[in-house]
């Protein structure tokens, strides 16, 4: 009797090449909603958390047969700045800027793929300078090449007063690039990188 050869099917996740994937992924992700509070006082924010992306992404990628993986990293700036706090005393913050190259591969074909620069900036006044340019630089990277939003937290309880205050510091927070293009005194500066620094990493 002839033996019959049996060929070992491979998992699919059907049809489509990168760029219909990557389409199909931002589809179904859309926006995010922002879970995370930096600063505090006026200063504070909502943000889009770096683990709500990660998750989101990670199940998409998974239904659509995409992965993406960091190919390259470069640290483009790292430096100190030494500021005067309020009792004249020097404060020490480390800035690390890093830039990363990231692909995003069909699964079914990994010769099909789609190339993603990102950047990213951190700063603390420890050793997290680092990690948080790689968080921003990858939470970038996935943003842009999925087009996800963020959709700021309704809370139904809100009274309408609270909606105006909050609307009120959004018009108080400080566009750090413009200060740092026009020139900013020591003080002030000292400020600013505390309350940059004080915001949380996602590993």
């Amino acid at each position: 009797m002839k033996a019959t050869k049996t060929t070992k099917k491979t998992e699919s996740y059907g049809e489509g090449n990168i760029y219909v994937r990557v389409a199909k992924i931002a589809n179904e992700i859309g926006a995010i909603e922002k879970n995370m509070v930096v600063g505090s006082g006026v200063s504070a924010y909502e943000a889009l958390a770096d683990v709500d992306v990660i998750l989101k992404v990670k199940e998409a990628e998974q239904k659509y047969g995409v992965v993406s993986v960091p190919v390259k990293m470069e640290i483009v700036e790292s430096k100190e700045i030494k500021t005067l706090n309020s009792n004249n005393s020097e404060d020490v913050y480390f800035v690390d800027v890093v830039k990363m190259i990231w692909e995003f591969v069909n699964l079914d074909r990994p010769s099909d793929k789609i190339v993603v620069e990102s950047a990213g900036r951190g700063i603390d006044y420890g050793d997290k300078g680092l990690n948080k340019a790689i968080t921003y630089a990858r939470k970038n990277a996935l943003r842009n090449a999925y087009k996800i939003g963020a959709s700021a937290k309704e809370d139904p309880e809100a009274t309408k007063s609270e909606k105006k205050t909050v609307k009120k510091k959004a018009a108080k927070r400080i566009d750090i690039n413009r200060i740092f293009r026009q020139g900013i005194t020591v003080p002030v500066l000292s400020v600013l990188l505390s309350i940059m620094a004080a915001m949380p990493v996602y590993a």
